[in-house]
């Protein structure tokens, strides 16, 4: 009987759960995402730079970038700093001095590498 309760259960509580909590959530992303957006075309540059940034970092993290970048609903200047944050992401990441044909980036700190392969000097 347990393999057929508790299933059930649980799924019931997820869902209750899931439409209680969902739609603030999704209201304040969207919220957040406008806030980006505006701050974007305010200053441009730094927040250029800022969200390129981030991007890249939550492209390194078990999570979905793109969903995230979805979810804030990130178009015109912030999507395209978020773009340019995967690209720069993804062309530094295989670069590291211990492969046999990378070494063209490096951190511009000395002790940050840029994978756990790398020396920290």
């Amino acid at each position: 009987m347990d393999i057929l309760v508790t299933p059930g259960v649980t799924i019931l509580i997820g869902v209750a759960l899931a439409k209680l909590i969902a739609p603030p959530i999704g209201t304040a992303a969207s919220a957040f995402g406008l806030v980006i957006d505006n701050a974007t075309k305010l200053q441009p540059f730094w927040m250029g730079i800022a969200v390129s940034v981030l991007v890249g970092i939550a492209l390194t993290l078990p999570i979905s970038s793109a969903a995230i970048c979805s979810v804030l609903g990130l178009t015109g200047l912030a999507g395209g700093a978020a773009v340019a944050g995967c690209c720069a992401q993804m062309w530094a990441s295989p670069s590291c001095p211990s492969r046999k044909t990378a070494g063209a980036v490096w951190s511009a700190r000395a002790s940050v590498p840029l994978c756990s392969r790398c020396p920290t000097s």
